[in-house]
Order: C-alpha cells, then structure tokens, then sequence
C-alpha cells in the first residue's frame, strides 16, 4: 500500500490518513483563508513505487479487479436468466392450473354420462329377479364418486367388436363373390404367374409389408409371394391377370415397378467370395441362389396355388421337373393316371385348370 512521510515529524501516514486530512482542508471555510492554501511542503508524498517486498502488487490488484467485474457481469447475465426462467414457470403453473380444471371438467362429463347406463343395467338385473352382486354395487357406489374409463363400459365395447366383425364380413363376401365370378368365367389368354419388382426404403417383415398393403387396399390373397432379391427391391409373385390391376392401383399412389429386373444378374452377389469370380461363375450362382429361392417358394405357397405356380416356374426354367415331383408327388402320380386313361394333357391345360383361392386371407 502507498505510504506518506512527513519532513517535519518523520511521521508514517498510510493513504486513509492523508485522505482526512485533505478532507478537514476542504471542508474549511475558504474566506476565512487570506490565501490559497499551497500543499504543505513538509508533507512530502513518499515515492508511489512499491517498497521491495511487495513486488508487482499494483498490478495483481488491477487484474483482481477484472477478475471481480468479470464475475459482476456473470452474476448480471445469472440473474437475467434466472428472472426469464422464474417467469416461465409462473406460466406453467398457469398452464398446468388450467389444464387441471379442463380435465376436471372432462371427469364430471364423463362420470355423468356412464352413471346413468350402469344404473339402467343394474335396475334391469334387479327387475328381472337376479340381484345385483356386490361388486356391481361397488362398481356402481365407485361410479358415482370416480370417473370410469369409457373402454370399460361393456355397451362400447360390444359396439366396437360388432362393427369390426360386420366390417370383415363384408369384405370376405365381397372377396369370395369376386372369386365365384372368376370361376365361371373363361379361360385367360394369360395364364401364368410372374414377379413383380418394387424399390422400397428399407428391408421389413414380410408380415409388415402386408399390413402396407391391406392400408392401401391391396387384397393380400392374391399376392402370393413377397422376398428381396436385392437390397432395396421388393419382389411380389402375383397371377399375370392381376398385374394391371395392381399397376394401375400403385400408379394412383405414384408407385412403380421395375420392369428390367433381372433377379438371376450377377450384379446383385454381394457376397465378398465372389467378387474376384469371372463372369460365367457369378452368373452360375446368380441363377443358383435364384433357383434356390423359387424352390421355397413354392414349398410355402398355399396348397391351392402351390402346384400351378411349381409348374409355371417350370416353364420358366427355374425349378427342374424332378424337384416338381418330389415336392408334389401325389400330382404326379394322379397326372399319370389321367395320362394312362385320356391320353397327354398340355401343361397349359394343367395350369388353367388351377385357379386362385383369394377368399385366403394372409
């Protein structure tokens, strides 16, 4: 700290000192002083450097002083924010008041609206002879002073399964008369079953991507298949009679299908082993992994269906004529029969013969 020294006593004078000192100077009446007073001389302002044993003090009291306002301005901006915050929750509380009462009211409506058909079936029970059992007369004295869920309510409930089964019935009359007229109608000139390719997001269960398809209205019955050849491709074997349909009804939601994909490309091995094989090997196992998939396909097609796609794939080379008969041998076995009695049947014949169970729901 700064120090004074006078001449005249060599007295010691620290900064308050010398501040009240100047201070009674000041506060005298200057009238009375004939002439401006000049600064003692025997007070003599020892030298502002800082004695040696407190090195660089100065200096670390002005950095303490930023250090200081610096912690000023934090506590400002704290404060700020603490008054923003403390407003917010004022608002909340408001909020959370208002809503409270909303579903008071709610409760009151609710309540007031099931006491009354619980009352009804218990004076029913009661007029037709069946008293009513202890817990209904708890359920009903609980009603009268607690709100009910409405899914509890029986009369709702029965509402509700009725309306989804009417609903399902109608469908399922709607599919099988669809599939009697089909019946009686002529032979198509398009026999035969293909697969259908669309670009999807994602891989999915199959099971989900049925459930898309019921959302827009697409009869699972009739798609018999689904399996990704590719990453992000969607195949769907369908009956060739019922792929316009279906690209009619996709295109309304801007849908589309491939219609170059080749599933037996070599492009679409992605395993690391077969990077390095030539073009003929890759082909091979394009088609291999191909076949393979066609053979389980037809292993879990429904039976209605199963034979006439087994023997559509034959003719499209994909599955061998001995892996149709090990899987179907009582086809077989009937067929040579028929053959024995009425001679050769074209296999078109076969495949006409066999319609599609839509009724099926998947």
């Amino acid at each position: 700290m700064p120090q004074f020294r006078c001449t005249r006593c060599d007295q010691h004078l620290n900064h308050l000192q010398v501040k009240n000192i100047v201070n009674d100077l000041v506060s005298k009446d200057m009238n009375q002083i004939p002439e401006q007073p000049q600064p003692p001389q025997h007070l003599q302002v020892q030298s502002m450097e800082i004695s040696s044993n407190q090195p660089d003090l100065l200096q670390q009291i002005l950095q303490q002083l930023e250090i200081h306002q610096q912690r000023l301005n934090e506590h400002d901006n704290i404060h700020a924010e603490l008054a923003k915050l403390k407003s917010e929750l004022e608002q909340a509380n408001e909020r959370s008041i208002e809503l409270e009462s909303i579903n008071k009211q709610l409760s009151t409506q609710l309540h007031q609206q099931s006491t009354p058909t619980m009352e009804k079936n218990v004076a029913h029970k009661n007029h037709i002879g069946a008293p009513a059992t202890d817990s209904e007369n708890l359920s009903l004295s609980t009603s009268k002073h607690a709100p009910q869920n409405p899914w509890k309510n029986p009369t709702r409930t029965h509402q509700l399964r009725t309306a989804t089964q009417k609903r399902y019935l109608l469908n399922r009359k709607e599919r099988q008369e669809q599939a009697a007229i089909r019946m009686f109608q002529p032979p198509s000139t398009t026999q035969g079953f293909q697969y259908m390719y669309f670009t999807v997001k994602n891989r999915m269960p199959i099971g989900q991507v049925r459930r898309h398809f019921r959302a827009i209205g697409i009869n699972n019955g009739r798609v018999l298949d689904l399996y990704y050849p590719e990453k992000n491709t969607l195949a769907a074997l369908i009956h060739n009679d019922f792929s316009e349909e279906l690209s009619a009804h996709l295109g309304n939601y801007k849908i589309t299908h491939k219609k170059e994909f080749d599933p037996c490309d070599p492009i679409h091995l992605h395993d690391p082993k077969y990077k390095d094989k030539i073009t003929e090997e890759r082909t091979n196992q394009a088609f291999r992994l191909h076949v393979e998939r066609m053979e389980r396909a037809v292993r879990n097609i429904r039976p209605q269906v199963a034979f006439a796609v087994a023997r559509a794939f034959q003719e499209h080379g994909w599955i061998s004529e001995e892996t149709v008969s090990e899987i179907f041998p009582h086809k077989q076995k009937r067929q040579s029969s028929i053959n024995s009695v009425f001679g050769e049947r074209d296999e078109e014949d076969d495949i006409e013969s066999m319609q599609t169970d839509d009724d099926i729901e998947i």
